[in-house]
């Protein structure tokens, strides 16, 4: 099935109810080339159908997604602000809620890059301009090393790391953050507050 902006998906399956602006989907699959998304729900609710044109700002999401691989090429189908990111999401428990440009959510794991595991309570406002977006985070655990966050800020925002942050990241080599952790993941803390023009604040740095 190829939808008019080019994307393509080579299996979809579920249980599906469509009212005026409204779109459910039950024990959804999709399947693309890139991704592969596990939805046991999903709600798109706007108050009429010409809201869609503005996807982003207007319609309100509410989604459980289990074991799910995603690719960022394919979400830039639809936000094409995201083009160039390049980004596969894999191992992806979360449950999230509200418009795209408002959404907040619990992402119980997720992995990207070689090295890097998070799961993290969220809301984020903005998206999808990463670099004008504001983020609150409650991270329970997050596994990374300097490779795969140097790669995923030049991807998110167009710009690597500063040379102090990146030299922090290297010391570091690989950094674990469990819950409730403090004293030994500062310099991974202060890594992690690096972003133009936006704030990341884990609850352990409030």
């Amino acid at each position: 099935m190829r939808e008019r902006s080019g994307f393509v998906v080579e299996d979809l399956a579920g249980c599906l109810c469509i009212a005026n602006g409204c779109i459910d989907i039950r024990e959804g699959h999709i399947r693309t080339a890139k991704s592969n998304i596990e939805l046991p729900s999903l709600s798109l609710i706007g108050l009429d159908w010409a809201l869609y044109k503005n996807f982003v700002e207007e319609v309100d999401i509410t989604a459980q997604v289990v074991n799910t691989t995603l690719s960022s090429d394919d979400i830039a189908y639809f936000s094409p602000k995201m083009k160039d990111w390049h980004l596969t999401l894999t191992d992806v428990n979360a449950d999230v809620s509200g418009p795209v440009a408002d959404m907040s959510g619990s992402l119980r794991s997720v992995r990207t890059g070689a090295d890097t595991k998070l799961s993290v309570d969220f809301a984020a406002q903005g998206l999808p301009d990463v670099g004008k977006g504001h983020f609150k985070a409650d991270i329970s655990e997050l596994t990374t090393s300097a490779a795969d966050v140097d790669r995923l800020a030049a991807a998110l925002t167009g710009k690597n790391l500063p040379d102090e942050v990146l030299r922090i990241a290297k010391n570091a080599a690989k950094s674990v953050l469990p819950a409730n952790s403090t004293e030994r993941s500062r310099p991974l803390l202060r890594m992690l507050r690096w972003r133009p023009r936006s704030a990341v604040r884990p609850a352990c740095c409030r």
